[in-house]
């Protein structure tokens, strides 16, 4: 293995430890603060605080992608992941000791946390990738960032077994921050440089030319990062007149929903479903590790049996509409309207055991 692949390995090791705690903690965020604001009303929390925590952090990671590319390129790719994942680790760690203030800061920090992390990291596996390796290395990073629903749908299934989750949260949270810890040490190990594959002829050229070329790069770099800002926006609004771009940002939005609905608002809705939730105390473990196994099936299903059978990649994508909105049906019959304002013991239009809840929601991921 060589030095560029054992760097993406890495970044894959550290990915999978950060979003195996956090994408854990977004599911029982929201019912976790919903249950706080309940015993502790002196916290300046109420029941709608998760929506509000999730509300900031996305708001101001879409704003802040618009801001640190300058400041990613003045750091550097492998320091501005360090930097980004350490906001994770300050987010967790607000919950031992959790009011409605400091609950919105860490919010806000996480969301330009988040926007430094994944902008770092798309930039470091692009640097560390030829053209012909780029497609393999962004294979590894996502199968490897996968197996974080498995992971840590396991821990939460083991904690669970123990009791109530709302009875050992600062527990969980603990544990959550010890493990993106090791995920940021992990980034801190990364080689900030890819090894040359091929020796420029002219790197032993004529010293004092190049410490000219450097030192005239230093002094232009203040001027550069000042207009780099500008030309983000103005590359924005100039990439939005086209129509691709207007296609893709339907699909964003459509994934955005997704990743809401699958990362919170779903497990939400089941806990708050007493019927379910009461009897199945480790449920939200189930769908986290139903979520994990379906896109793994997913991906191997759409990525190697589509190929043998010959399939058209517009009759995959109509397939996959269809399987993924009529999931989406199934989940509003079975879920209560009110399970997403409160706990409940109304029932959806249709009553659904927990194995056919997980297995719904799994099976959006296959698709």
């Amino acid at each position: 293995m060589n030095r560029n692949l054992f760097a993406i390995v890495l970044v894959g090791v550290a990915f999978a430890l950060i979003f195996s705690a956090n994408r854990i903690q977004s599911q029982i965020e929201i019912f976790v603060i919903r249950k706080l604001a309940e015993k502790e009303p002196n916290s300046g929390l109420v029941d709608k605080s998760g929506y509000y925590s999730q509300i900031i952090m996305y708001l101001v990671c879409n704003v802040s992608t618009f801001f640190v590319p300058p400041l990613i390129k003045r750091i550097g790719n492998k320091w501005s992941q360090v930097i980004g994942s350490i906001s994770f680790v300050c987010f967790m760690l607000t919950f031992l000791q959790l009011n409605a203030t400091l609950l919105y800061a860490a919010s806000a920090f996480l969301g330009i946390g988040g926007a430094i992390l994944w902008i770092a990291n798309a930039a470091y596996v692009v640097e560390f990738s030829s053209k012909d390796e780029l497609s393999r290395n962004t294979a590894i990073l996502w199968g490897m960032l996968q197996t974080s629903f498995i992971s840590g749908g396991v821990f939460l299934l083991f904690v669970t077994n123990k009791g109530d989750i709302t009875d050992s949260y600062k527990f969980l949270y603990t544990i959550f921050s010890c493990v993106v810890g090791l995920g940021v040490m992990v980034l801190a190990a990364l080689p900030s440089k890819p090894m040359n594959k091929e020796i420029d002829a002219n790197s032993n050229g004529n010293i004092s030319e190049q410490i000219e070329k450097a030192g005239k790069a230093q002094s232009d770099s203040s001027k550069s990062d000042i207009s780099s800002i500008r030309e983000e926006f103005l590359s924005l609004f100039r990439m939005m007149k086209e129509p691709i771009i207007l296609i893709l940002m339907a699909v964003f939005i459509y994934a955005g929903f997704e990743a809401s609905f699958y990362g919170s608002i779903y497990t939400l809705c089941v806990q708050s479903t007493l019927a379910i939730s009461k009897p199945h105390p480790s449920i939200v473990a189930y769908i986290s590790l139903g979520i994990g196994f379906g896109q793994i099936c997913g991906c191997f299903t759409f990525g190697h049996l589509v190929k043998k059978i010959g399939l058209d990649k517009h009759k995959i994508i109509i397939v996959v509409i269809l399987v993924q909105f009529s999931s989406y049906l199934m989940c509003i019959l079975f879920i209560p309207a009110r399970s997403t304002l409160s706990p409940t013991t109304d029932l959806g239009y249709f009553y659904a055991s927990y194995q056919y809840r997980i297995s719904i929601i799994s099976l959006i991921f296959v698709i």
